[in-house]
């Protein structure tokens, strides 16, 4: 439909890419908003807000680089929609258990596993959470163990590779 009306392969990722990181960043400020002045959380009111929205904007630029790798290999809006919540769910489910059952803190998420961006994603907060609930949040962004750091640079150079790849393979 886009090739139809002229607009350009370039144009259309562009917009897309805008579109969905301006969706993502309203939820975001949203979900931040009500966690530091609705519920007046530890985990919002201590952290960093640097720190968080470093993770954020990661998260939010490799949420969309996936889903622009993603859609080179589907073509149907149903197996997209089935495919997304399934990989969305089980890779976060898969994230939080190892976090919670296998490598519960200060024992390290072997770097192997934490290369699925996801998982990562998940590591972090949890790492994040665990030092607040012990009153240690991170108040700036000196002092970050060298697990969240990594998990954190895993996260923007998968946005990275995944985004170079979705662009190239489509």
């Amino acid at each position: 439909m886009m090739r139809m009306n002229g607009l350009g392969i370039m144009t259309y990722w562009l917009v897309n890419f805008l579109f969905n990181f301006i969706i993502s960043l309203i939820t975001y400020v949203v979900f931040f908003m009500f966690g530091y002045f609705v519920m007046g959380s530890a985990f919002f009111v201590k952290t960093s807000f640097a720190l968080i929205w470093i993770v954020l904007i990661g998260w939010i630029l490799c949420q969309i680089s996936l889903s622009m790798f993603i859609q080179v290999f589907i073509s149907n809006s149903r197996a997209a929609n089935i495919i997304g919540y399934l990989l969305t769910i089980w890779t976060n489910l898969i994230g939080a258990t190892l976090s919670v059952a296998l490598y519960q803190y200060p024992v390290e998420l072997p770097f192997a596993v934490g290369l699925w961006p996801t998982i990562s994603f998940n590591r972090i907060f949890y790492l994040l959470f665990i030092n607040c609930s012990s009153d240690r949040c991170f108040n700036s962004l000196s002092g970050l163990s060298d697990e969240l750091v990594r998990c954190i640079w895993i996260i923007y150079i998968t946005a990275g590779i995944f985004f170079i790849l979705g662009i190239y393979l489509a």
